[in-house]
């Protein structure tokens, strides 16, 4: 096959072309991303009953639906939560669970439970998670400062009509969701002398209004041959209807607007949106699954910048883009690519000292990327900072197989053989060994692809980088280097280029020296299995002694904190305090959003919050910023309001909503043994012993909801005739009853009737209850006591529980589980479950050694196939303890982490580290099979691979070497792989031009 490809140069350079081209049509129609689009398989059901406590909807509502929807197919957890006036469940699935009738079935199963459902409740929503409904950025549009803000129900309106559909209208839209909207209502404020006057209450209103929106369906009437389709419409369908509505009273005839004003007014306002002290309203731009990134943030821009000429009194603020940050991480993630092919380059240059080698190997680099992209393209891959990352891994390896073709065809070049026939012979020589380190490779990184849940998924596109790119440039060495060989090189066997080239003397000095050492220490060393020992020590001991975690660290600038101020706070009041925190830390705040109150958003993704809470988004002037931003809102909030309960989380991208990093270390969820609902004294007293027992951790106090309950005497109820329902309408009601909705310019608007009465209240204003021609006092009816209840109520499919959250290093937190467990074992009252990111890091980190294992067993297949051998792949696998441990050791220096990254880093090197080891052994077998003895074929051996063996190492360690700068996702995600990788490598490269050579002569004299 070889002979005939290299006599035909015409034939590969026409194939050459056709799959540049192709691969750079594909590169255009690549989508990019920050991460795979991956599904996650989760599923939130929302409740909301405005007009209930966070108990009554738990027991009312929550709990009945989750006892229909924990038996889901599929489903693997469930969680509950809920607080005043709204419920949530949570249920995470296998994650290869169809995903389309999972959600049938919560569908079927919400329908059942609709049965025993309170018949004035709203239907519960349900949305499925996905990585697609993060929004790619959100716009806040405000009024620009020189205009009042009393125009901001008309921009308000605009918004609504006007721009969400503008924006929602363009291809790479799949929806905007928006909050901050002033809503509207007609409101019906009754003349009240009228109404006494007349004799007329706010419910005769309000079934006026009811009785006259009537609608009939169609029928039809016969007239002669004629038959005529009539309708009856006397609906409500707008103001001038309501206006226009009658009602009879005593046989005298009125119409609503001779009793009363009809006007429209703004709703109450629960929630708020402000923007750089302003208020605005919030829309969050979710970009279609196959749209380009790019090209959603060009037409967004365009359809901007055409409303801001229109409309010169508003202001469009785009805030948290993440186009941003997919532009920066892909940029460094090329620039970092581009870096490392020019190391590359520069080591093939000084190594082979001659511009024609060095460029014949550097045209491996481009080609072998345009196929990969072309492979991307036929496999679904997108590009993002993953199978970006898997290219520049295998930046180094692509040059390398080309490297090894040219040394093994100067190699038999020297030895008298025609160019054509070295070109033939030297590439079939190395093409099984390169063939065997692809496929060792690969068998290190695709069992990353098998990983359980979405680190499986999101590693998916990086194993199948690095593999596509190692198969791409195995097939353009063994193909296209030999054809192009041939064709510049002739049959002219001392042509200079293909003499022996030790590259200069200072190298050539090297080479001699290791030679003279190598042979000293096959004649002394004795004992070399010490060193794989002392490996397999190092590495334990650091691996023990090393922090857990599930990420590294991530430059960010910018943070989100939710805030409860366990106060119940007016809306506007809410705004103000957000507006007060941002201002403290005023000098190092670039921008800044505050959503107070419950906020109007569809999707659990945009962002939701307690009527009494807030979110605020914090962008500081720099990364180096965050921290200090932290510490200056921690310690105004404790000052201020130290009654306040806050957290900070990132800001919610993709990746973070894949490997969120704001789980407390640990969480112990507490529980009654009887299951009953914790009481307030005794949860309270359990808490502040478990601080105690902890005290190098700070464990939160319980949020407790304070609330008045009052209860009446139905015996003096039923003495007086008072019915509850008139009792709870005097004590709650706020006068208004919204009795329908109609239509303004598209926008439906409540009309809500106010029967001129203030209830607001009246409980405490000692008011006294008609009753005939008597009047109650409140005090007779009613009874006051104070309680208190947890301000939200969590289950899960165990029952009720309190989770404490408490987050320390890894180190302590064995010491502070066994603490906590006594404590509470000691209460007699409670028991607790663990869970965090302690325990999901450490889970993690036992399946990543389970992956490392199952990767080494499939390279000692294959390597026991290639060498026909079951002792000889012990030899190249005794160098990756070694490896591993310095490894280890060089990130325990660099204060790098155990994590999902660093740990691939490891099984990415032990696949890339024993390449040069499988070369060098099978150089030894031949040169043993053609009547060498041991000693020497070691020796040659050496000689022959030691330049190919380190400049094939420099080439992969200076490919990596951009990614040590960081600043960036992308880089910082990166980071730990990349010490890891260059570090092992670096040992591997000593290992393999000494501990192999030594151990093969060890093992195979026996």
């Amino acid at each position: 096959m070889f002979r005939g490809l290299v006599n035909r140069p015409v034939l590969i350079s026409m194939t050459v072309s056709a799959v540049s081209v192709l691969g750079l049509m594909a590169l255009k129609r690549l989508p990019v991303s920050l991460v795979p689009e991956i599904d996650i398989p989760e599923a939130v059901v929302r409740i909301s009953s405005p007009e209930r406590s966070a108990r009554d909807v738990y027991e009312s509502l929550v709990n009945p639906l989750m006892l229909y929807l924990s038996q889901t197919q599929e489903l693997t957890d469930i969680t509950c939560t809920a607080d005043d006036g709204r419920g949530r469940i949570s249920m995470k699935f296998g994650y290869d669970a169809d995903m389309g009738y999972v959600m049938m079935d919560i569908g079927e199963r919400i329908d059942r439970a609709m049965y025993v459902w309170p018949r004035d409740e709203e239907r519960p929503s349900v949305s499925r998670l996905s990585a697609s409904d993060i929004p790619a950025f959100y716009i806040d549009v405000r009024l620009k400062p020189d205009f009042d803000e009393g125009m901001f129900a008309g921009m308000s309106s605009f918004v609504r009509n006007v721009v969400h559909r503008r924006l929602e209208q363009l291809p790479q839209v799949a929806m905007v969701d928006a909050s901050g909207y002033l809503l509207q209502e007609l409101r019906i404020v009754p003349d009240r002398d009228m109404l006494e006057s007349a004799g007329i209450t706010g419910d005769m209103l309000s079934m006026a209004i009811i009785e006259a929106d009537v609608t009939l369906g169609g029928f039809s009437v016969r007239d002669g041959t004629c038959e005529y389709n009539v309708r009856y419409d006397a609906s409500v369908k707008d103001r001038e209807d309501v206006e226009n509505v009658w009602l009879n009273v005593n046989g005298r005839g009125f119409r609503i607007k001779d009793l009363a004003q009809v006007r429209e007014e703004s709703r109450m306002v629960e929630g708020m949106v402000s923007s750089d002290g302003r208020r605005a309203v919030t829309l969050a731009v979710i970009k279609r699954a196959d749209a380009r990134m790019s090209d959603l943030k060009e037409a967004v821009s365009e359809v901007l910048h055409e409303l801001e000429e229109e409309h010169p009194e508003m202001d469009f603020k785009v805030t948290r883009d993440q186009t941003g940050l997919l532009d920066y991480s892909i940029g460094n993630m090329t620039r970092n690519l581009l870096y490392g092919a020019l190391f590359a380059l520069l080591v093939i240059f000084l190594f082979m000292n001659n511009l024609f080698q060095a460029l014949l190997v550097a045209l491996s680099i481009p080609l072998s990327l345009l196929l990969s992209f072309l492979s991307f393209r036929l496999l679904g891959i997108s590009l993002n900072i993953l199978s970006l990352s898997g290219l520049v891994m295998g930046m180094g390896m692509m040059v390398d197989n080309s490297i090894v073709v040219l040394d093994s065809i100067a190699v038999h070049v020297r030895r008298g053989e025609q160019v054509s026939d070295a070109c033939v012979s030297g590439t079939r020589e190395v093409a099984a060994p390169m063939l065997s380190s692809v496929l060792t490779t690969c068998a290190m990184f695709l069992p990353l692809s098998l990983m359980s849940g979405t680190g499986g998924a999101l590693f998916h596109d990086e194993a199948i980088a690095v593999a596509v790119t190692l198969f791409s440039s195995f097939a353009v060495a063994v193909i296209v280097i030999p054809v192009y060989c041939r064709a510049v090189y002739g049959a002219d066997p001392a042509y200079a280029l293909m003499r022996e080239n030790a590259g200069s003397r200072a190298f050539g000095r090297v080479k001699e020296g290791y030679e003279r050492i190598l042979v000293r220490m096959l004649a002394g060393c004795r004992r070399t299995w010490t060193v794989p020992m002392a490996g397999i020590t190092l590495g334990v001991v650091m691996f023990a002694i090393m922090e857990k975690e599930k990420l590294p660290p991530i430059s960010r600038q910018d943070i989100l904190l939710k805030v409860g101020w366990n106060e119940y706070l007016t809306a506007g009041e809410n705004r103000s305090r957000c507006e007060e925190l941002a201002a403290s830390v005023s000098d190092i705040l670039c921008e800044y959003t505050c959503m107070s109150g419950i906020q109007q958003f569809r999707l659990p993704q945009s962002g939701e919050n307690q009527l009494n809470g807030a979110t605020v988004y914090l962008k500081s002037v720099s990364p180096d910023m965050e921290r200090a931003m932290e510490q200056r809102v921690s310690e105004y909030i404790g000052s201020r309001w130290p009654m306040a309960a806050y957290s900070f989380h990132t800001s919610g991208n993709v990746f973070d909503m894949l490997f969120p990093d704001d789980e407390p270390a640990i969480t112990a969820r507490l529980r009654k043994i009887d299951g009953s609902a914790p009481e307030p004294g005794e949860l309270d007293a359990l808490v502040a012993e478990i601080s105690e027992n902890v005290p190098w951790a700070v464990v939160p106090p319980v949020e407790w909801n304070r609330y008045v309950e009052l209860t009446a005497d139905p015996e003096i109820m039923s003495l007086y005739n008072i019915t509850t329902g008139a009792l709870a309408s005097r004590i709650g009601g706020d006068g208004n009853r919204t009795v329908k909705t109609v239509s303004r310019g598209g926008t439906a608007l409540p009309v809500v009737v106010n029967d001129g009465l203030d209830y607001a209240g009246a409980w405490r204003e000692g008011f006294r209850m008609p009753a005939g021609d008597v009047s109650i006092p409140a005090d007779v009816l009613l009874k006051e006591r104070r309680k208190s209840d947890l301000k939200v109520i969590r289950s899960d499919s165990e029952g009720e529980y309190y989770p404490v959250s408490i987050d320390v290093p890894g180190r302590l937190a064995p010491g502070t589980v066994a603490a906590v467990e006594r404590t509470v074992v000691e209460s007699g009252k409670f028991r607790a479950g663990f869970s965090g990111s302690f325990f999901s890091g450490m889970e993690l980190t036992r399946e990543l050694c389970r992956i490392l294992a199952v990767s080494v067993l499939l390279l000692y297949l294959i390597l026991a196939a290639q060498f026909e051998s079951l002792v000889q792949p012990v030899i190249v696998l005794s160098e990756l303890v070694v490896d591993m441990a310095a490894a280890l050791f060089v990130m325990w220096c660099c204060g790098i982490s155990v994590n999902i990254m660093s740990m691939t880093g490891i099984i990415v090197m032990c696949g890339i580290v024993i390449n040069d080891s499988i070369l060098k052994v099978d150089t030894i077998n031949r040169l043993r099979r053609a009547g060498g003895d041991l000693t020497g074929s070691v020796v040659a051996a050496g000689e022959m691979r030691f330049k190919t063996i380190v400049m094939t190492s420099l080439t992969t360690v200076l490919a990596m070497a951009p990614f040590l700068v960081r600043g960036d996702m992308g880089s910082d995600l990166q980071y730990p792989l990349s010490v890891a990788v260059m570090a092992g490598l670096v040992t591997g490269t000593a290992a393999s031009v000494f501990l192999i050579p030594l151990e093969y002569r060890r093992i195979c004299s026996r």
